[in-house]
């Protein structure tokens, strides 16, 4: 019975996450990208704008990091628009988008190629967390543990990470990029990147996909390739205070 209600209430959080993603993709009139980049490389803001229901090409999009204006650029067809920024400080940074009178923020976050990266799906911390109030404390308290020898990324299949990076906060876990996801094709990009793939806690379906590209990998489900938690301090456990 309570893994039936688990499931319910799953089930229903993404219904509700599918929703506000249809209704956020129709009103929103321009969509800033989280990113992460390597100090010294260069990194594609990636922003889109929209018309009511579609994409809308040809309009001016400026790009900010920490409220100052990097530069201007114009998006196509796709509504896509793209500028080249190569950061010079380490660190979480608030990006944002206009376009006209439309603006939309996000999170740039700056490493350095040694520094360990520690990913979380998105659908692997909902899942253990939305029984009870306590789960979501273990959870957001062992990551905020972690941060201070891992740099703690979100990934979700999800177009609204907005929304996603807002539940997070409000929830008391640690503030960062959430990454869109597209399977093995997104670690392949990560590895261009220079980034160091250390750990990820997923779903069993991409851990076992991605499990091989981490030097660490987890799942609360069985699975073949990754290591089984069970609660969200084996995690600390597992990986250890390793200051680097």
């Amino acid at each position: 019975m309570g893994e039936s209600n688990r499931n319910t209430k799953y089930f229903l959080f993404f219904l509700c996450l599918f929703f506000v993603c249809i209704v956020s993709s129709t009103e929103a009139a321009i969509i800033v990208f989280d990113e992460v980049a390597v100090l010294g490389k260069s990194v594609f803001f990636t922003a889109q704008t929209r018309g009511l229901l579609f994409p809308e090409g040809g309009r001016v999009v400026e790009f900010y990091v920490s409220g100052k204006r990097i530069g201007t650029t114009l998006s196509g067809g796709d509504g896509f628009a793209f500028f080249e920024y190569r950061p010079i400080k380490k660190g979480i940074f608030s990006i944002e988008a206009k376009s006209g009178d439309e603006s939309s923020k996000g999170v740039l976050v700056v490493v350095d190629k040694r520094r360990r990266l520690l990913f979380l799906e998105i659908d692997a911390i909902i899942r253990e967390v939305l029984i009870n109030s306590e789960k979501v404390k273990a959870a957001a308290e062992s990551l905020k543990g972690l941060r201070g020898h891992y740099t703690i990324l979100y990934v979700s299949r999800f177009p609204a990470t907005g929304y996603v990076r807002e539940w997070l906060q409000k929830k008391g876990f640690p503030v960062s990029a959430v990454l869109g996801w597209n399977g093995i094709e997104t670690v392949e990009e990560w590895k261009e990147k220079g980034l160091r793939l250390y750990a990820i806690v997923a779903s069993a379906r991409v851990c076992e996909e991605v499990a091989e590209s981490f030097e660490k990998a987890f799942s609360f489900m069985d699975t073949d390739r990754c290591e089984r938690l069970t609660e969200w301090r084996e995690l600390e456990d597992r990986l250890g205070a390793i200051k680097k």
